[in-house]
């Protein structure tokens, strides 16, 4: 493992070469006018030559555990550390964080428009549905529609469940861009302003490099510099391999989306998005030759059966539950043992904080993409994120979430932006509604919820 390592210098060079030379080809392939055999034997060429090597990303995600924690009991022992919070501080502001990057370019488009006042009220006065309709043919936008173009190309896989096939893109979803750069509009300059979060990333990671020079003796701070490095290389590349991996499953995705429209121009399937519905070996050996049901729409209709049935089912699915005998057969699923979630003798929530400060605010709740993602200065309250939230940050003033831990994607970019932010805080959905009152305490972990 230490070997794995200390290769990882040059092997994360190495695996974003080998995928950018692969991506460049299969982004030049027009899958719409590819039959199905050839689009099935691009799939596994992907498979082969790539799903199946994502051995350097899984050989940093040890190496950031490792050094992460080494770093965390450090900070506690050597330095007196006892809120936990002096490691986060110490990696912010690294710079160079893919994840980051969609953000700051919709950041300085807002920017843009706000500094033209007949652009911002077009903006303003209509709905992100209407802009995706009206501003690339508007004479007064378009420079802003050729940077939203931009966009969608180097970013419009990076969307909200990202990593859910069946999900839309950005490519089929743009009214979602517009509704950021709205949300964008409403904030104030200097909270727009690129220039100022870095700054502020700076002083924070300043600081806490000054405090631990002033605690460490030099043999000490030798070695804490080390592992100081290690960690902050391995958070940046995991973010950056990350980004990587969202492009991937995106361009799988119009694969698989071009999959559906011939079947259903050859009248197998009735809509193209249908193809969700079955496994992807039962797509493959419908085209080979070898499937085992041949009525394809039936089977569609069956899994939307059952999974209606999912859906509507009232209670939900416990994150542990134990199961007897066969799995389907007989169980309900939930964790008997496990506590209905209650707020703290203390009447608070408590949870990891990951990223400094205190905020005050309403809770706006969002389960999903097609949740109203409008956002002036909201504590965004979620189960969980992905890399496709990061672009509704800057629009609020802190961030809750129910799972997740300190190496999360929401701890990582919460901390480059400078952004309040607590993770895996137990039963919070169970407890905090959309609209509450929250004052909220990243340093201590805390959550509030006021009359």
């Amino acid at each position: 493992m230490l070997l794995h390592f200390a290769a990882l210098r040059w092997r994360v060079p190495a695996f974003d070469r080998n995928f950018n030379r692969l991506y460049q080809e299969w982004q030049a392939l027009d899958f719409s006018r590819m039959p199905p055999h050839e689009l099935m034997r691009t799939y596994r060429e992907m498979e082969r030559k790539l799903l199946r090597k994502w051995k350097t990303p899984i050989i940093n995600d040890f190496h950031v555990m490792i050094f992460y924690g080494t770093l965390k009991a450090c900070c506690q022992k050597w330095c007196g550390d006892d809120k936990a919070t002096l490691q986060n501080n110490l990696i912010c502001g690294e710079g160079g964080i893919a994840s980051t990057e969609p953000t700051r370019m919709l950041m300085k488009l807002a920017t843009e428009i706000k500094s033209n006042p007949q652009v911002q009220e077009f903006f303003l006065k209509r709905s992100p549905a209407e802009l995706a309709t009206e501003v690339p043919d508007h004479p007064a936008c378009r420079e802003i529609a050729e940077t939203v173009n931009r966009y969608l190309q180097l970013y419009g896989f990076r969307c909200i469940n990202e990593l859910k096939l069946e999900e839309p893109s950005l490519h089929e979803t743009p009214e979602f861009v517009y509704q950021m750069l709205i949300n964008y509009i409403g904030m104030s300059a200097e909270l727009l302003d690129v220039e100022t979060m870095a700054a502020r990333e700076r002083k924070i990671r300043g600081e806490a490099e000054a405090l631990v020079t002033a605690k460490l003796t030099l043999p000490r701070r030798l070695l804490f510099n080390f592992v100081l490095k290690q960690a902050r290389r391995g958070v940046k590349n995991r973010e950056n391999l990350r980004f990587a991996r969202t492009r991937i499953y995106g361009r799988i995705r119009q694969l698989l989306n071009a999959v559906g429209q011939s079947l259903v121009k050859e009248q197998i399937i009735q809509d193209d998005q249908d193809i969700y519905y079955l496994t992807m070996e039962e797509v493959w050996d419908y085209i080979k030759g070898t499937a085992v049901t041949t009525d394809l729409s039936a089977l569609i209709e069956l899994r939307k059966a059952e999974f209606t049935r999912y859906r509507d089912e009232p209670a939900d699915i416990s994150d542990h539950f134990d199961t007897y005998g066969m799995a389907y057969n007989r169980n309900a699923f939930v964790n008997h043992l496990a506590a209905e979630a209650t707020l703290c003798e203390d009447g608070l929530l408590h949870g990891i904080g990951c990223s400094p400060g205190c905020a005050t605010g309403t809770a706006r709740v969002v389960h999903s993409p097609k949740d109203n993602m409008r956002l002036n200065g909201e504590i965004l309250v979620a189960s969980r994120t992905d890399p496709g939230w990061v672009v509704l940050y800057p629009s609020v003033s802190g961030i809750l979430i129910e799972r997740g831990s300190i190496l999360s994607h929401s701890a990582i970019v919460a901390r480059e932006m400078g952004i309040p932010a607590i993770v895996g805080i137990p039963g919070l959905l169970d407890v905090v509604k959309d609209g509450s009152h929250l004052e909220m305490d990243a340093t201590a972990g805390t959550v509030k919820q006021c009359q």
